[in-house]
């Protein structure tokens, strides 16, 4: 298992608007992470599917090497048959914000706290957060936002909750499912669309994990999976033990993993023509909690990808559009079967320079 202890918690609790306020300033430590974002996973009427990613980073210290702002977007438009969407395709993609270049001063994103809502703003990006209600507007990189997002799950508070972060710093976040409908425009072309979504909250302060070490190995795959009848999260690395954790949402309720009781298996493998790697397209995951047994079987058809550089090394990330079929067994042995619109990140340390 990693130093980064806190990425196995598991603690559930209700999104409320305190917690997604700043809770700490990056001006009192030296290292300090705090992400605030959306992944959307949506599909048109005429049978677009896309996979928006949108997230704003504050991020500082050594293990970030630059001291920067990050707004990123990460855009696939996609529109194919079922028979192809059990290939990879080598798919057009945009991406915007991670290159070092790309970075902002310190001090562009800001975060405004009232009674009412918590808005982060960049000078092309909003998100407007009234929970259970979330609004993502604004146009950056190309891509315009008109986006109402509505929880549909409790938060998985897999790296502690706010509570608990010290003065001297600590760790604490979650994901939280979510509804999504609105429309997204693209080079021009306006997408209205219903779907789902990820959000996601993070602080890291006092020390930021060394994303090189526990993405090593053959990688981390980080997958959601939604539809009307459930939907269900898993986070697995391959360096360590007790390297799973996940959550089920179901009848409005969610439940976390029993310990490390689950998995993901890569079960094929594509060659990327752009990036010369091979990646994994196809998983089969599974996992237990209380209320009942996930397996589900993933498959992505169109990938985005960019690099992390951070110190001792550079990360590879691939983001998927991807579908699943998916069966829920509850204890008593009834089971539904869902077919599910999914997402995937998989991170990999591509190389690692030790001290």
């Amino acid at each position: 298992m990693s130093d980064d202890v806190g990425i196995y918690k598991s603690d559930i609790l209700r999104v409320s608007l305190e917690h997604e306020g700043a809770h700490q300033s990056d001006k009192d430590y030296k290292e300090f992470f705090n992400d605030m974002g959306f992944v959307i996973r949506g599909r048109t009427e005429d049978g677009h599917d896309f996979h928006l990613w949108s997230f704003m980073y504050q991020q500082r210290g050594p293990e970030i090497i630059v001291d920067g702002d990050v707004s990123q977007t990460l855009c696939i438009v996609t529109k194919f048959s079922d028979e192809e969407k059990l290939s990879m395709h080598d798919t057009p993609y945009i991406n915007k914000g991670q290159n070092i270049e790309d970075y902002a001063k310190p001090g562009e994103i800001k975060i405004t706290e009232s009674e009412k809502e918590t808005v982060w703003s960049t000078s092309d990006r909003k998100y407007i957060c009234s929970p259970p209600h979330w609004r993502v507007e604004g146009d950056h990189a190309g891509v315009k936002t008109d986006i109402d997002y509505t929880e549909s799950s409790e938060g998985f508070f897999h790296l502690g909750t706010f509570d608990t972060l010290k003065p001297e710093g600590g760790f604490a976040g979650y994901i939280m499912h979510g509804k999504a409908e609105g429309t997204i425009t693209v080079k021009g072309k306006a997408l209205k669309f219903k779907g789902f979504g990820v959000h996601e909250r993070i602080i890291q302060s006092g020390i930021v994990a060394d994303r090189t070490h526990y993405m090593g190995g053959r990688g981390l795959n980080w997958m959601h999976g939604f539809s009307d009848d459930f939907s269900w999260y898993c986070f697995k690395g391959d360096v360590g033990d007790k390297n799973f954790t996940g959550v089920i949402n179901i009848g409005g309720k969610s439940f976390p993993v029993k310990g490390s009781d689950g998995g993901i298996e890569e079960t094929f493998y594509w060659l990327d023509p752009k990036s010369k790697l091979m990646i994994p397209y196809r998983w089969k995951v599974w996992m237990e909690t209380d209320k009942g047994r996930l397996e589900s079987e993933v498959w992505g058809y169109a990938r985005g990808y960019y690099t992390w550089i951070r110190k001792h090394g550079t990360m590879v990330v691939n983001q998927y559009t991807a579908d699943s079929t998916s069966k829920f067994i509850h204890k008593d042995g009834r089971i539904i079967t869902s077919p599910q619109m999914c997402m995937i990140e998989h991170m990999r340390t591509m190389y690692r320079q030790e001290d």
